[in-house]
């Protein structure tokens, strides 16, 4: 199943539990490097807390860089004035949620790192193990009585929080250990897939700013192959995968001059060139740098705002698959009709796919502000169906 769908079922089994006044299942969410497991747990919460309407938590504890007394928590001698021999206790090991350990997400999207909230440990909340699959097996032992009852010896979190671990498979070559048998019929197992409309969703709704730039996002769309690899490629070089691409993304902007971001424009020098490879690979920059030629038949927004009859309008389907997510990434109150006016003037299946992206951006509500917009989304309601189906 892709991310999104694991996401459901998190919140869907969540909300069940809470209702039936028990703890929610252990989950283990299982898939390649870099297809956003970590980033879909952390989104489910901020789902769950919009569902509950109150804040939730969330502690990611990383198994792959502590050992066992991390889990357990350290055994420490107590005075018992009864006896000349000392008692023991356990200390609170760090995954307990505390205000400096976890995250708390709120009902209006606000987001609060470890160490900012300052209210009380919320009552409902996730107990994040993340790389599972490659802690050491003294370490997944106590995690696993974690996942199976949610406590480690006399440590228990609250009721109303539940644990998920992830991690990558055995094939992925990134040092993941063998399963413990106790543990496999006592949690559920999600094998996590990469797949590009899920990606293209959330790329095309993150606000401005955020959001990866069109070019990168036409890149995925034109070669999910490269950006969703069926397996981990040998040797220790760099590769694609959604969250190496995105990460590409950011650092490229960056090299940007002023007047490359004042054309919207990727740079295409020498240094982005050796910047790309060290996050993508070679084979990919030099695909991921054949795309951005692209960007020498695009329309000038500009231009479109101007005289939407008549600007630019590339020949070529790639090309205008391309300007389908320039247009949804430069919409504006002022400018959603020439936008609009523009892109009736692509390929039918490029039309449906830049009013698709459109409606799932931020500025949504100012292209459906726009009477053409309307009647267009009418008329090709089953178009629009089909394609994000």
């Amino acid at each position: 199943m892709d991310i999104e769908t694991a996401k459901q079922v998190l919140i869907r089994t969540h909300l069940a539990a809470l209702r039936n006044h028990e703890r929610a299942s252990g989950y283990v969410l299982e898939g390649m490097p870099g297809i956003a497991k970590t980033e879909g747990v952390f989104q489910a919460a901020q789902l769950l807390s919009v569902r509950v309407n109150e804040p939730v938590g969330l502690v990611q504890f990383m198994l792959a860089t502590i050992s066992n007394v991390d889990v357990k928590g350290f055994l420490i001698p107590v005075k018992n004035p009864n006896s000349t021999i000392p008692d023991t206790v356990f200390s609170r090991p760090p995954w307990m949620p505390t205000n400096t350990t976890m995250w708390v997400v709120t009902p209006d999207g606000k987001i609060y790192g470890p160490g900012e909230w300052t209210g009380d440990v919320p009552r409902i909340g996730f107990l994040f193990l993340d790389e599972w699959s490659q802690a050491d097996e003294e370490v997944k032992k106590p995690a696993a009585e974690l996942i199976y009852k949610g406590n480690v010896g006399e440590c228990r979190l609250k009721a109303d929080w539940r644990v998920v671990a992830a991690g990558n498979r055995t094939s992925d070559r990134s040092g993941v250990g063998r399963e413990l048998m106790f543990i496999v019929n006592r949690r559920c197992l999600l094998r996590i897939e990469g797949r590009l409309p899920p990606w293209l969703s959330w790329a095309n709704a993150l606000p401005d700013g955020k959001r990866p730039h069109y070019m990168t996002i036409s890149f995925a769309e034109k070669n999910p192959g490269i950006v969703f690899p069926e397996k981990v490629p040998d040797g220790t070089d760099p590769f694609c995968t959604p969250r190496s691409l995105v990460l590409m993304d950011k650092d490229m902007r960056a090299l940007r001059s002023d007047k490359e971001v004042a054309a919207d424009q990727m740079p295409m020098d020498a240094v982005a060139r050796e910047l790309c490879a060290g996050w993508i690979g070679e084979a990919s920059a030099a695909q991921y740098f054949t795309h951005l030629k692209y960007a020498e038949e695009l329309p000038d927004i500009e231009d479109v705002e101007r005289r939407p009859g008549s600007a630019k309008l590339p020949s070529k389907i790639d090309a205008q698959m391309v300007v389908a997510y320039m247009l949804s990434h430069h919409i504006t109150e002022n400018n959603a009709g020439a936008i609009v006016a523009y892109t009736k003037r692509l390929d039918i299946k490029m039309r449906v796919l830049a009013f698709s992206t459109f409606t799932k951006s931020p500025h949504r509500a100012d292209i459906l502000a726009v009477p053409e917009a309307q009647l267009w989304l009418k008329d090709n309601k089953e178009l629009l169906t089909a394609v994000n189906a």
